[in-house]
């Protein structure tokens, strides 16, 4: 290091020339880096996904979903199992364990799939299993509505055009589509009718399928050419479809005689409004590793694309991520830029030399770029948490430089030449090189951690130590270089003397006083503020994050079970006309039922198809109290859901718990009694109870009955018509009032049999979802009483995390006394630095109880920060002290008021910094709290250091 600082001093252009370098490529690093709102957390949960149609949901949880369960509960790696089941479906998670590699778990699912097949039922369809994209990864949601299409028309073009060109987009992941229907052409009849003229169903399904046609019929050839010849009689119009001859009585009909074609639709899952037009919803998330701003700024091309190929289209943004993700950042960096010019006003005011201050402010975008460098080569992105550790470490940025300029200036009387820079430069490298060296090991540990909290923290790691690290690299090269450069035998005292004197002359005085306190009574001061902690901790509000502040609100609602989502859909239209009235200026997004198709929601154990879900886009925050009035008014009850920060997103967190037990009878015995248990959706259903007798007498197979009813209930499909560039299923049905039992007839061997004669019907209640915790039978609650037995798998995360938090900082303090003791060669001395550690513990918690916020994740991450600063003014103070072995009071003291002025312009410099951090808060705002911490726990550490650790070393001087 001595040859690195000599050349420094002798080829300052050099050193110039180095640093020229470093900017450029951190400029390139900087525009190419991704932005992300957090770090990237690998996934670790696995979805097997199994479909089996027409099997009810208790009968797949006994045939599928139990041995589903029971095969994968040998996987490598497993930690939880959990499972839902619906009617038709099942969905397995399984959670793996944070050291497992899931591209190898997925691999070794398949070959359990493979060998669990034959143990399923044939009808079953092949489970298969995929990488669990959660909801964190959802980045942008949009509302497509159209004055001039229906709502088919609209859902048929986001499936068929709009989904695959998003599809081709890098970084897509998963893409749902709910709302709207498709659109078909119901042919209704009488069934009494029909039995009346001894027809079937099946009759008149066929003879419109044979009347709708296009069939090849040969070649015909001349001597010169030959032609393609096809008959062709396909339908074009409804009129068509009435004009199909039927054979009844010896006589021939048309179609309309007995039945009526009209435009319809298919049954309906799933519908969503913006305000209150009917509209297409898509939600698109990216993959894991997926750039978010950039993902979704080729989506918005693709939007914009789409709008022009059709302009009757109207796409509206309902979320996006990406913005909440700039606007995040960016007012980070605004703080951090803030930050910039605060510290150089601060340097300006001490030293009184713009040339000064500006070496000074250099390692600041220096460290900055640097660490942009580091970032991009360990493909990590800018987020939260990396530009939180920029924030941190502005402040100290520029301590060590400020140490060696005030060394080498205040001795410029004997500064001559290059060695009298060099020597200046040398008696404060070793306070440097470990004041950087205590900082660094403090956030070392961080990389060495396992899970989420590794994942979410390395990134800030990465920034503080890198910027750090730069930081005493520069103090020593360019700072030196450049005092060469531009000071040299140029610099005068026109620093701020007159308050630095009254400074330091009123600290001789403090110290003189205190000197003839005993040591005892030191440490019992230190003891007491030391144990404030305690109730400060008690009684300082605590939470895992910052609560967020948005103007977009959640409510549910729960609908009757049994109701017909047609019906649903008036009574939600009806509201969303009252509520359009009542706030005009709001926008409001609604969504009910569940696609077939989307896994990924089914899987979720709290969709319910009977659940509306409001998005409600506040003006001002002040609406949402007349909001809540104008719900608490309706005829539904609702539940309001607070918005969660991003951080409780990427863990997953949520406030439910889950009660367990080994048998189906106690959990509906639990659910009986606890009314908020999910999942709680109980179906009323029919139940035909066939007499064996009159099947065997009438010689009738049982599936006959249930597969002939189904095509009588569901309708038979006929066919398609082509209208207009598209193809319109024709589905054979009863008319709307004869869609009951009571209606069905058992049409075989040319006897017409009514269905309620061969057997009889009884009514039921049942539980259409089911859900499974580590392969037992569960419930989840919202609200759980104290004497509950009850698992909360987010509290086990959060106590896994802030177990983490206190082990690592025990762990710190460790390692810092291994490191202060290597280095000043000494067991008690790092004992006593340590204790310093310990107001600035006691100054952040009160901080953070005065400023009424709270105790969190973010906030004890400043303790740990603490604990590498608060060290380092003891050892600016012992590094003038140790070189002598005993010397007079007065002596000593001097030597001590000599160091306050840099200790004090690098507290000031660090606590001032973090002032635009308490300010200027965003949505998402996790740096206030953790600015709060770190300025209270750093002004009563420096006070500690200058005035608790020269007494306890006053044994050095001479009696």
């Amino acid at each position: 290091m001595n040859k690195i600082i000599n050349y420094s001093i002798k080829h300052p252009v050099s050193i110039f020339m180095y640093y020229i370098l470093l900017t450029i490529l951190g400029i390139i690093c900087l525009t190419t880096i991704p932005m992300d709102f957090l770090p990237n957390i690998k996934e670790h949960t696995l979805l097997v996904s199994t479909v089996y149609p027409g099997m009810s949901a208790e009968q797949m949880r006994e045939i599928i979903t139990i041995p589903v369960e029971t095969s994968f509960s040998s996987l490598r790696g497993l930690k939880t199992i959990s499972s839902v089941t619906r009617d038709n479906c099942c969905f397995v998670k399984i959670e793996l364990h944070n050291n497992v590699n899931i591209n190898n778990a997925l691999i070794d699912s398949r070959q359990i799939i493979d060998q669990l097949e034959s143990q399923l039922p044939q009808d079953c369809i092949k489970p298969e299993v995929d990488i669990y994209n959660s909801d964190k990864n959802l980045i942008l949601k949009i509302a497509i509505t159209s004055n001039q299409k229906t709502i088919p028309e609209i859902r048929k073009l986001a499936e068929n055009e709009l989904k695959h060109s998003l599809q081709a987009a890098n970084g897509i992941g998963h893409i749902s589509i709910i709302g709207g229907y498709e659109e078909q052409i119901h042919v209704t009849y009488d069934p009494f009718k029909l039995h009346s003229l001894n027809l079937t169903p099946e009759y008149i399904s066929t003879s419109i399928i044979n009347s709708n046609y296009e069939f090849p019929a040969g070649l015909i050839k001349d001597d010169n050419n030959e032609y393609i010849l096809k008959t062709s009689a396909l339908f074009k119009n409804i009129e068509d479809i009435n004009n199909v001859k039927l054979l009844v009585s010896d006589s021939i009909c048309n179609l309309e005689e007995l039945a009526k074609p009209r435009f319809s639709h298919s049954n309906m899952n799933t519908f969503c409004f913006i305000n209150s037009n009917e509209c297409i919803s898509l939600s698109i998330k990216k993959k894991n590793n997926a750039n978010p701003i950039k993902t979704t700024n080729e989506i918005k091309k693709i939007l914009a694309d789409f709008s022009n190929n059709y302009d009757n289209i109207d796409i509206l943004i309902i979320q996006d991520s990406s913005i909440e993700i700039r606007h995040s950042i960016y007012s980070v960096l605004l703080s951090a830029l803030i930050s910039t010019i605060i510290t150089f006003l601060v340097i300006y005011y001490f030293f009184r030399n713009k040339t000064i201050s500006i070496i000074l402010s250099l390692p600041i975008p220096l460290c900055i770029l640097f660490t942009f460098i580091c970032l991009k080569s360990l493909n990590h992105s800018i987020n939260l948490f990396s530009l939180s550790g920029i924030s941190i470490s502005i402040g100290m940025l520029v301590d060590a430089s400020i140490v060696v300029l005030e060394n080498i200036i205040s001795n410029q009387s004997n500064i001559s030449n290059d060695s009298k820079i060099y020597n200046a430069v040398i008696q404060v490298k070793s306070s440097t090189i470990n004041s950087a060296l205590t900082t660094i090991i403090v956030f070392t540990p961080f990389f060495f951690i396992p899970g989420n909290f590794g994942e979410l923290f390395s990134d800030l790691s990465i920034s503080v130590i890198s910027s750090i690290f730069l930081s005493g690299v520069i103090s020593l090269t360019l700072v030196p270089a450049c005092f060469k450069q531009f000071l040299y035998s140029k610099t005068n005292s026109n620093s701020n003397i007159c308050i630095i004197s009254k400074l330091e002359n009123r600290y001789r005085i403090i110290l003189n006083h205190l000197f003839d306190t005993s040591i005892s009574k030191i440490y019992l001061t230190l003891l007491i503020i030391s144990l404030l902690c305690i109730p400060l901790s008690i009684f300082t509000k605590k939470e895992f994050s910052p609560k967020t502040t948005s103007l977009i609100h959640s409510f549910n609602i729960e609908l009757p079970t049994n109701q017909t989502m047609t019906k649903s859909q008036k009574q939600i239209k009806e509201f969303l006309n009252k509520f359009a009235d009542k706030f005009p200026d709001c926008t409001i997004y609604t969504a009910a039922g569940l696609e077939p198709s989307d896994f990924e929601n089914l899987a979720d154990v709290k969709s319910n198809p009977y659940n509306v879900k409001f998005t409600i886009i506040l003006q001002k925050a002040n609406q949402l109290k007349n909001i809540l009035l104008f719900f608490n008014d309706q005829n539904f009850t609702y539940q309001h859901d607070e918005a969660k920060d991003f951080m409780t997103k990427a863990l997953d967190l949520s406030s439910t718990y889950i009660y367990s037990c080994n048998t189906l009878e106690e959990i509906s015995a639990f659910s009986k009694n606890t009314p908020d248990a999910t999942p709680n959706c109980k179906m009323k259903e029919y139940i035909f109870i066939p007499d064996q007798n009159k099947l065997e007498h009438y010689k009738i197979p049982s599936s006959y009955i249930s597969n002939y009813t189904y095509n009588y209930l569901e309708g038979i499909e006929c066919g398609t018509l082509k209208n207009e560039n598209k193809e319109i299923p024709i589905i054979l049905k009863p008319e709307s009032d004869y869609n009951n039992y009571n209606s069905i007839f058992i049409h075989v061997n040319n006897q017409t049999i009514p269905l309620s004669t061969l057997g009889k019907f009884q009514t039921s209640e049942k539980d259409n979802i089911y859900f499974r915790y580590n392969r037992k039978d569960s419930k989840l609650i919202n609200n759980p009483s104290k004497t509950q037995n009850l698992i909360s798998p987010s509290k086990e995360k959060i106590y896994e995390l802030l177990t983490s938090s206190i082990l690592l900082i025990i762990f710190i303090l460790i390692l810092l006394y291994c490191l202060l003791g290597a280095q000043l060669e000494s067991f008690t001395i790092p004992l006593i630095l340590l204790i310093s550690i310990l107001p600035g513990f006691t100054g952040s918690l009160l901080s953070l109880f005065v400023t009424r916020n709270s105790l969190n994740l973010n906030s004890l991450l400043s303790l740990i920060v603490l604990s590498g600063i608060s060290i380092n003014n003891s050892i600016i103070l012992l590094e003038s002290v140790s070189p002598y072995k005993e010397i007079s009071k007065s002596e000593y003291i001097k030597i001590l008021s000599s160091r306050l002025k840099p200790i004090l312009i690098t507290t000031v410099t660090s606590i001032l910094s973090l002032l635009p951090f308490m300010f200027i808060k965003t949505r998402n705002n996790s740096q206030s709290s953790m600015a709060i911490a770190l300025c209270g726990g750093l002004l009563s550490s420096v006070i500690s250091s200058l005035l608790f650790i020269p007494i306890l070393f006053k044994s050095k001087v001479k009696k």
